[in-house]
């Protein structure tokens, strides 16, 4: 029997495409959950996960026979090069943790360990199906062209432009008739736009970070990538933009708009869970919810932010009945107590 609860083979190739397209996007502080990548397997699919707020990444990498979501400090895939030892291959494991609680990566040129903690994490697969919902514009570009395009947009002219006081200004990015544009307003000297030719569909524009969106395209590939900016929305809230190349997915949010990670760096809530339910409560699925119950039906804890945070208690108790106004008013009225 293996002393291990969970092992994942990642050879060179995945290594060098979490390390350029993920790794990237982690927040900076790993004392939290945010500072750390996602490795999340869900339907047959293992997927890597970075967030820093302001992006979102998601890549694709294979198949895997079970589900699974584990933290892993952006430390240990450093560490993979040791660990291969030239053989192009090395494990990430984890011991069982009721034993030593630690993970891993181990291979013919040695390993690399620390102490696993299990750190509440952002509800990505969550978002980003909200996100993939999301309609509109679309442009297809040379990832090539995409790049020096992202590098003119953020190039400061010279002058106090340059000042560290001096912050880039916002480009306003547009798809509409065959092309993608972006404009930016340097004030003294007047707006800069920059065009460049796309097969597209439908019109939109958004207003992103320069910097923001050329630390993305810095992580794609030579080859085609779809960029879509979305319509705008009724309730004023900005949607991501949404570029695509292969088995990796980034959304970057537009100018003024972060996932707030500050929720999850201070937690307040997981100490009266685990007065009330106990310790082992403390796993966060990957919708970012709390599994109460052991036994019967599921019951999960969800929390709400907000001035103030609350904390939602829910279970599915029946499926499959049929929506009649006269089972929501019954709804309505144990809502109400």
């Amino acid at each position: 029997m293996s002393e291990f609860e969970f092992e994942c083979e990642i050879d060179l190739t995945e290594w060098e495409a979490i390390t350029q397209k993920v790794l990237p996007f982690c927040a900076d502080d790993e004392r939290f959950g945010s500072g750390s990548l996602v490795l999340r397997s869900s339907d047959s699919t293992r997927t890597w996960w970075s967030t820093d707020g302001r992006v979102v990444a998601k890549l694709e990498v294979g198949s895997a026979e079970r589900d699974f979501l584990w933290t892993v400090s952006p430390r240990l895939l450093a560490a993979w090069p040791l660990a291969a030892g030239g053989t192009g291959s090395a494990k990430i494991c984890v011991t069982d943790r009721e034993s030593s609680n630690l993970i891993s990566i181990r291979g013919a040129g040695g390993s690399f360990t620390l102490p696993w903690r299990e750190l509440r994490y952002p509800g990505l697969a969550t978002l980003v199906e909200e996100y993939d919902q999301v309609e509109g514009a679309t442009a297809v570009v040379e990832a090539e062209g995409f790049y020096y395009f992202a590098k003119l947009i953020k190039t400061a002219p010279g002058g106090p432009f340059l000042d560290e006081d001096r912050t880039i200004p916002p480009c306003r990015l547009s798809v509409g008739d065959g092309s993608i544009t972006a404009e930016v307003d340097w004030e003294e000297l007047g707006a800069n736009c920059h065009s460049l030719n796309a097969e597209t569909t439908g019109e939109s524009t958004v207003y992103c970070s320069p910097v923001w969106l050329y630390s993305v395209i810095e992580a794609l590939e030579p080859g085609e990538v779809t960029v879509l900016l979305p319509f705008e929305s009724s309730d004023g809230v900005e949607r991501p933009i949404r570029l695509q190349q292969g088995a990796l997915t980034v959304y970057l949010h537009a100018a003024g708009f972060e996932i707030p990670l500050e929720h999850w760096q201070v937690n307040t809530v997981e100490p009266v869970l685990a007065e009330c339910f106990g310790s082992d409560v403390l796993v966060v699925d990957e919708s970012g919810d709390y599994e109460l119950s052991e036994y019967g039906a599921p019951v999960y804890a969800r929390v709400l932010q907000g001035d103030p945070t609350r904390l939602c208690i829910f279970a599915t108790v029946v499926e499959g009945i049929e929506q009649t106004p006269e089972l929501l008013a019954e709804i309505n009225d144990l809502n109400k107590g």
